[in-house]
């Protein structure tokens, strides 16, 4: 999806719903993965010691940041006329 999206952007073309789409895909995807490795370290995750601590308050952040799911869930939704 991000592909498709970078291929539309470099042809001249304004793919505002395929990034928008790939934003909030790889935004979602990354918090998952983020959120297991914390599950993994348990309590210890939480602690500025390890570095699962910065990164899950960095991919938290992310979500916030970059456009949160509902804003992105709506400019896909106007995309669509909807």
């Amino acid at each position: 999806m991000t592909y498709d999206a970078l291929r539309r952007f470099v042809a001249g073309e304004e793919p505002v719903r395929e990034v928008t789409m790939a934003k909030l895909l790889t935004q979602r995807a990354s918090f998952e993965l983020m959120d297991a490795c914390l599950q993994i370290h348990g309590g210890a995750g939480y602690m500025r010691e390890y570095g699962v601590e910065r990164i899950w308050r960095d991919m938290r952040l992310n979500r916030i940041g970059a456009g949160t799911d509902e804003i992105m869930l709506e400019v896909i939704g106007r995309s669509y006329g909807l």
